[in-house]
């Protein structure tokens, strides 16, 4: 690629200049505006995930209420896994 040129032309295209850098007189303090997004994207997946943790526990719920018969007795026989071995 370097010898067609073609990362030559990347640079000219894409790399900013050697002086085109913004002058600053110090660092520059960061607001809430600038990282309110991040908020939004936390929220939003712990919304979710909470979401998802309702959803698990009711069907967790839902299938016991149906494994339970009327008098009470659980009426699919839970087997230890580790009886077999």
């Amino acid at each position: 690629m370097e010898e067609t040129g073609v990362l030559a032309r990347m640079r000219e295209d894409y790399w900013p200049r050697d002086n085109m850098c913004k002058q600053t007189d110090g660092p520059e303090d960061i607001k809430l505006d600038d990282i309110q997004s991040i908020f939004y994207l936390l929220f939003a997946l712990l919304g979710l995930a909470s979401c998802v943790l309702i959803t698990e526990i009711l069907v967790k719920h839902l299938r016991s209420l149906r494994r339970t018969g009327q008098n009470g007795e659980n009426q699919v026989a839970r087997r230890n896994i580790f009886t077999r071995f």
